[in-house]
């Protein structure tokens, strides 16, 4: 499987720790929602997508990832049609690997991340392609000081 021409959620998947298998995928015609998934820690599975078109959500709605500590793997993608949505990843220190990302189409939304200390990884996107901007709850974040934010701002 290269496409899915819908959407992707993995969610609630209580002892799943990686995304292995998923190698091969490409592209999401619709949202990638990844939450709930408490034992969660790799994304790597996903390093093959390039496009998601709609909303990237990693977190949220019912329970964050806790055990998540990085983005790696989404390194491929460059377009997110939709919002992109990063809440309550207890364990998530950076956003490393979203480098690649320098468009969404919609708002930007990080919130309730307890362990996040940085948006190094949010550098790219384009600040016109943010329409509204939420970055808050995220206790250990002091700097927001991303070119993709200020210009946006």
């Amino acid at each position: 499987m290269t496409f899915i021409g819908g959407y992707l959620q993995i969610c609630g998947n209580n002892t799943l720790t990686g995304l292995e298998g998923l190698e091969n995928l490409t592209s999401i015609g619709g949202n990638l929602f990844i939450r709930a998934n408490y034992n969660l820690n790799s994304l790597e599975g996903l390093a093959g997508v390039d496009f998601i078109g709609g909303y990237l959500l990693i977190g949220w709605r019912f329970g964050g990832n806790h055990s998540l500590i990085s983005l790696t793997g989404l390194e491929g993608v460059t377009s997110i049609g939709g919002g992109l949505v990063i809440m309550e990843n207890s364990s998530l220190t950076n956003l490393t690997g979203l480098e690649g990302v320098t468009s969404i189409g919609g708002y930007l939304s990080i919130w309730g991340n307890n362990a996040l200390t940085s948006l190094i990884g949010l550098d790219n996107i384009e600040a016109g392609s943010i329409d509204s901007l939420y970055i808050y709850n995220n206790i250990l974040l002091s700097n927001c000081d991303v070119k993709s934010i200020c210009e946006y701002l």
